[in-house]
């Protein structure tokens, strides 16, 4: 389990003063987006998010890009 602490990478130490409800939902959010990227393996290629924000009511991605994977057997149409 993360805990917040002043040491902590950048990223980490913006929600260290957060009360420690933030920190679980923050927690919730990141296992749930593993728990999607593992069961979308074969679909998702990558995913980017930033900034996500920790607010009380749990994680907000603000910004984010889902690339797919290419598909050998899906014909993209091309340009005239």
């Amino acid at each position: 389990m993360l805990e917040p602490h002043a040491r902590r990478p950048g990223c980490l130490r913006a929600i260290a003063a957060r009360p420690r409800s933030t920190w679980t939902r923050v927690v919730d959010a990141l296992v749930a987006l593993g728990r999607l990227a593992a069961e979308l393996e074969d679909v998702v290629q990558s995913v980017d998010i930033n900034p996500f924000v920790a607010l009380p009511q749990g994680g907000l991605a603000l910004d984010a890009l889902i690339v797919l994977q290419r598909q050998a057997s899906v014909e993209l149409p091309t340009s005239p």
